[in-house]
This record gives C-alpha cells, sequence and structure tokens, in this order.
C-alpha cells in the first residue's frame, strides 16, 4: 500500500528547516497492553520545534497524525479514524476531546514523565501519562516511546 502523507511546506532556507523523509517506530502500552508498528513519514525542524507528519492505518480507517515536539512538551494532533488534540506537558494538566469511529469522550491527561532525545541519526520521544474521565473511573495509564530515524 502506498503511503499516504500529510505534506510539510518546504522553506528556502537549507539544512536543518529541510522536510527529510524518516522512519519511524511506536511502542505503545495502555493498559498493559503492548503495540509496536513501523511507518514512514516526514520530518522537520524549523527552529524550536521538531514536526513530524505521518499515516496510520487500522482496518479500513485511516489516522493522519502530527506531532510537535521540543525539549519540554509535545503536541499529537490526530485527525480521521482517530481525532484529537493531546497536549503532553508535565507542568499542567491538559483537556482532551477524544474521538474515535465517531464515539467521543473527554478526558483530563497528566503527563508523569516526557523526554526528547536527539542525535544525528534522529529522536526519540518518551511519554507517560494517564487519562482521567472525572467519572469516578480508574485512570487509564499509558507511555509511548517514539523513534525516529532519519533516512
Amino acid at each position: 500500500m502506498e503511503q499516504d502523507y500529510i505534506y510539510m511546506e518546504e522553506t528556502t532556507v537549507k539544512s536543518s528547516s529541510e522536510v527529510r523523509n524518516v522512519h519511524i517506530r511506536i511502542r505503545s502500552v495502555v493498559e498493559g497492553v503492548e503495540n509496536l508498528w513501523e511507518t514512514t513519514g516526514e520530518y522537520k525542524w524549523d527552529g524550536r520545534q521538531h514536526m513530524l507528519a505521518y499515516t496510520d492505518y487500522t482496518g479500513n480507517a485511516i489516522t493522519k497524525n502530527g506531532i510537535f515536539a521540543d525539549h519540554e512538551k509535545m503536541l499529537l494532533h490526530r485527525v480521521g479514524a482517530i481525532t484529537c488534540d493531546m497536549l503532553f506537558d508535565p507542568l499542567t494538566a491538559t483537556m482532551v476531546d477524544y474521538k474515535a469511529y465517531m464515539v467521543g469522550a473527554k478526558f483530563l491527561l497528566h503527563t508523569e514523565t516526557y523526554s526528547m532525545e536527539e542525535n544525528e541519526v534522529g529522536l526519540n520521544i518518551r511519554v507517560q501519562y494517564t487519562l482521567d474521565d472525572g467519572g469516578g473511573h480508574t485512570p487509564i495509564v499509558g507511555e509511548q516511546e517514539i523513534t525516529v530515524e532519519y533516512y
């Protein structure tokens, strides 16, 4: 299947601001259930934050994803079968309006830990979080590790 990208606008400035193709590995653990998957996408550094765009497929469902990350926080923007904006910021809890296949829920997102490391071959982003629906239910506990390799 051909990859469907969210294309980023290229700038006239050379070097680090150019859009680069990347290989992405995502390890996600939610409530003790681990999922691993790999895809390709696009990466750009704009001088302030790392931007990553990729598409994920679940059956016939498509979700386009954008990640905007710096050393303090990360925004995950998703549109499609799953739609939400999740701001992972250890300094504050944030609201999440999560919609999956036309069913929605609101959560308070608590970022327990967040780190981003960069090196000559790519990035590694790690986040641990809890989602609380405010209804007295046990919070959802999750973690993600996103590894980005330039090519």
